[in-house]
């Protein structure tokens, strides 16, 4: 696999829902995946992206991951880290709309500089603004 996003979720399905929405132009299905983690939500959401995922036909790139636990932002991600094995990983909270072309620029920034182990996209307001 060449990128694993990874989206953690407490409390959120409107917003991963939103979320996912936006990374559908942004992947490659085959090449690209998304892990939705729940941390445990206990209020619905379970259902709710897992409902969207079957009803917009995502499954082939989108896999919801139930943590069981609430550990914390970090283990969260790690949960979700460990269930890929992939060239490289993205981690997006679930309040976030990607914009068109980021992944593929993230993607190759990374490509072009090999000896990075690290880059971050610019975040913005929906304006625009940093």
């Amino acid at each position: 696999m060449r990128l694993a996003i990874v989206v953690l979720n407490y409390r959120t399905p409107q917003l991963v829902i939103n979320c996912l929405e936006t990374l559908i132009s942004e992947i490659e299905v085959g090449r690209d995946c998304v892990y939705v983690v729940d941390n445990n939500s206990g209020d619905g959401s379970l259902e709710m992206i897992e409902t969207a995922i079957a009803e917009r036909n995502w499954h082939d790139w989108a896999v919801l991951l139930n943590s069981n636990a609430n550990n914390g932002f970090s283990a969260g991600n790690n949960y979700g880290i460990k269930a890929a094995t992939a060239d490289y990983y993205l981690l997006i909270n679930s309040d976030t709309l990607v914009r068109p072309n980021a992944i593929p620029q993230l993607l190759a920034a990374m490509e072009a500089h090999p000896q990075v182990g690290l880059v971050s996209p610019r975040l913005e307001w929906p304006g625009g603004e940093p």
